[in-house]
């Protein structure tokens, strides 16, 4: 899709390209006009790709599937034209158009600015700006042109023009930060909000089930208030699925941010910032466990005083060997894929998980009414978690540890309820619960065993093939490596031999006797007689 802005931006791309390109364009449906009007007859190739077939659509295809059909490095040129407002993931077609693109290529992209009226076919979700583009693209190549579309008198619209410099595994940690970028969403004009089931995409299943999992208790105990999720990771994962709560996070990892942004503390529970405050409800998921055994009281003294109408902690308990057996399960897969154990787990070892019984019986000394849930089915995790890990830890894996969480996430989520439990959310209210608000989830029947199985057949041909893919690519850098090694050392031979000729030629009789000649001739060529 495109417009006669776009087709005007497009030709800035021109002085920075040949003639011999191989250009992708992702959104390329011929709506309005398209950018192969202009940029065909640079290309040697030039494919179109888009989610529906249509007028110089070469392939249907999903922008967030571009690199499991194409190389990383496939193309000289990536083009995209008033779609990136259309993704809902936007951080994710960012990362696989650029993945695609190899280091020095041309990126350009155009899309809406804030005020540009909803255009909702298919969707519409996003807004840019000229500081959100320099935020997104500066860490991972030089931005050649930077322009807002002024068609409508003002700032309507964006474009900009990126040469790459970033390699693959800087795009990772690109791709990361990009969690922590925000930009105008639609949903704010809309009164629409991301939907768990496109979130499913996008977080690995165990992460999205716990935090899914606490939302919903969340939501059962009240319908509105502020709330502080402490020990959230920087990701703040909470805010995704209560959109539309007042939500605080606090956790060491948090970016410490400049300015007046008092929803995000970077730093732990104790943190003076946090002094003098009230939430209405304080929550925790899965970070007790990384707290030493002599301090767990405190913490939770100090949730307790923060919290002005109720507590959800989520940990994995010690009051049975199920946890730990998770935990030394998942570490022992870590542990034979790369020879060591796995660093997160270490607390959960060196400090012993807490005890469920002994936080109810404190929690009841503070004056609270106090309800277990127990979430987690412990046999999945045992198997599968272990798996992710390791495939994490391979960046080309990602994007299949991504598909098979989102499996997971639409599938399998509703039945993680189920006995028995890696961990236990403990509820803490001033009045107790109806048991009939503590039912989550459903029993684990035939189809839930059956498609975790497929899950988990799949987990492991994927990652293998990942690890085989991992091993020929080190292999290939180290033969690279050494060949180039033997090349510098050719080279050095021949120049020391050089050297050793010149030398015994200066040294010979025949230099000496012949050097008045020489001398002579030097003088001739220079002009002196």
């Amino acid at each position: 899709m495109c417009n006669a802005w776009c087709l005007d931006f497009a030709r800035s791309l021109l002085p920075f390209i040949g003639s011999e390109e191989r250009v992708l364009e992702v959104g390329s449906r011929d709506v309005n006009g398209t950018a192969k009007e202009l940029l065909a007859g640079y290309a040697r190739e030039y494919v179109g790709i888009d989610v529906i077939e249509g007028p110089s659509v070469d392939k249907v295809l999903d922008v967030n599937d571009l690199a499991d059909s194409f190389a990383p490095g496939s193309f000289d040129v990536v083009v995209s034209t008033e779609m990136l407002e259309h993704c809902l993931d936007w951080r994710g077609a960012l990362f696989q158009m650029t993945a695609v693109l190899r280091v020095g290529g041309m990126l350009l992209i155009t899309t809406r600015s804030p005020g540009f009226e909803l255009h909702d076919y298919p969707s519409d979700h996003w807004r840019f700006t000229l500081s959100d583009f320099k935020e997104i693209f500066s860490p991972i190549g030089e931005i050649l042109v930077l322009e807002s579309d002024m068609t409508l008198g003002w700032a309507c619209g964006i474009g900009v023009i990126l040469r790459k410099t970033a390699q693959l595994q800087a795009l990772g940690i690109w791709r990361s930060d990009l969690d922590k970028m925000t930009v105008y969403s639609m949903a704010e004009e809309t009164g629409t909000s991301e939907s768990k089931g496109n979130m499913a995409r996008e977080i690995i299943f165990d992460q999205y089930s716990r935090y899914r999992a606490c939302s919903e208790i969340i939501e059962s105990v009240s319908s509105g208030g502020t709330i502080l999720d402490v020990g959230s990771g920087p990701q703040c994962l909470l805010e995704r699925f209560l959109p539309d709560r007042a939500i605080f996070f606090a956790d060491p990892l948090i970016p410490n941010l400049n300015g007046d942004d008092n929803t995000r503390v970077a730093g732990d529970v104790f943190d003076s910032k946090l002094d003098d405050r009230k939430f209405d409800y304080v929550c925790s998921v899965d970070t007790m466990e990384h707290i030493a055994a002599n301090a767990r009281d405190d913490f939770v003294f100090r949730m307790s005083n923060l919290a002005d109408k109720g507590l959800i902690l989520g940990f994995p308990c010690s009051d049975d060997v199920t946890a730990f057996q998770v935990d030394s399960a998942v570490d022992e897969t870590y542990r034979r894929a790369y020879g060591k154990g796995y660093s997160w787990l270490g607390e959960h070892f060196r400090y012993a998980l807490p005890n469920r019984g002994d936080t109810v019986s404190l929690l009841q000394r503070l004056g609270w009414k106090v309800s277990v849930v127990g979430h987690g089915h412990a046999p999945w995790l045992s198997s599968l978690l272990g798996e992710v890990i390791c495939g994490w830890e391979i960046f080309d894996a990602r994007p299949h540890i991504l598909r098979i969480s989102r499996r997971f996430n639409l599938e399998l989520f509703r039945y993680d309820f189920s006995p028995p439990f890696y961990r236990w959310f403990v509820i803490a209210l001033k009045e107790p619960l109806p048991v009939a608000q503590l039912q989550f989830g459903v029993p684990i029947n035939e189809f839930a065993t059956k498609r975790f199985a497929e899950i988990l057949a799949d987990t492991r041909v994927g990652l293998f093939s990942s690890f085989l893919d991992a091993t020929t690519a080190r292999d290939a850098a180290i033969t690279e490596r050494n060949e180039a090694a033997a090349e510098r050392d050719a080279a050095a031979m021949e120049r020391d031999k050089a050297r050793t000729y010149a030398d015994a030629m200066r040294n010979s009789n025949s230099w000496r006797v012949t050097y008045p000649l020489r001398a002579i001739a030097k003088k001739i060529r220079s002009g002196q007689h």
